[in-house]
């Protein structure tokens, strides 16, 4: 079936191939009756033609002026302050101390000393033998000896002494500032506009309004 319906627009085809007068009359005989007039809006065919119109349009365009502008601009200056502040000075001085000196003195005193001292003793062992052997005794002895005794005594001397002296001082700072000077420039900006030009394009135009109406 496929086949039969190829083989049957194949042969339409080829009909109308071979008189192409015969199928422009049936198109008119169709389409007559709208067509006639070219302003009635029935006449909307699907075949159109191309013809050209001139259109205007726009397009970004960039420049480039100069203007002025006011910027400012730091400009940087020594000021110098004066502060007063109050400062100790060290002063010596030399005075007059009296202090505790303690010395040395020898002194001879007498001691009474716990002496050891072995003395033999005659004794007999168990067979009635004597023998002598030592046995320690203590006794106390009086011994002279020395000692050191601390003994205090006032001294004058002169000393020097610090005393802190308030003094009024009066000194300089040095610190930087910027001052800020308004500075007139020229500079270029860009800003864009829109150009309008012509061109021509391809508008399409039904085949009614260009078949019909000539």
């Amino acid at each position: 079936m496929k086949k039969l319906a190829v083989i049957a627009l194949v042969l339409a085809g080829l009909l109308v191939a071979a008189n192409p007068a015969d199928a422009r009359g049936r198109w008119r005989a169709r389409w007559g009756q709208c067509c006639d007039d070219c302003c009635n809006t029935c006449c909307y065919t699907p075949c159109c033609e191309y013809v050209d119109k001139v259109v205007t349009c726009y397009r970004p365009v960039w420049h480039e002026k100069e203007v002025e502008c006011v910027y400012n601009r730091l400009v940087p200056r020594e000021v110098v302050t004066k502060h007063t502040c109050t400062v100790l000075v060290p002063e010596w001085r030399e005075e007059k101390r009296v202090c505790t000196v303690y010395t040395s003195q020898p002194r001879d005193i007498e001691r009474e000393v716990v002496c050891c001292m072995w003395v033999p003793t005659q004794v007999t062992d168990c067979c009635g033998c004597p023998y002598t052997v030592c046995k320690p005794v203590q006794e106390v002895q009086k011994v002279k000896c020395t000692i050191y005794e601390c003994v205090a005594s006032q001294k004058e001397y002169m000393a020097k002494v610090c005393y802190c002296k308030p003094v009024e001082k009066t000194y300089e700072c040095r610190h930087i500032v910027c001052d800020c000077v308004p500075e007139k420039v020229k500079r270029k900006v860009s800003y864009c506009t829109m150009e309008a030009y012509q061109t021509t394009v391809k508008v399409a135009v039904p085949c009614c309004q260009t078949a019909c109406c000539n």
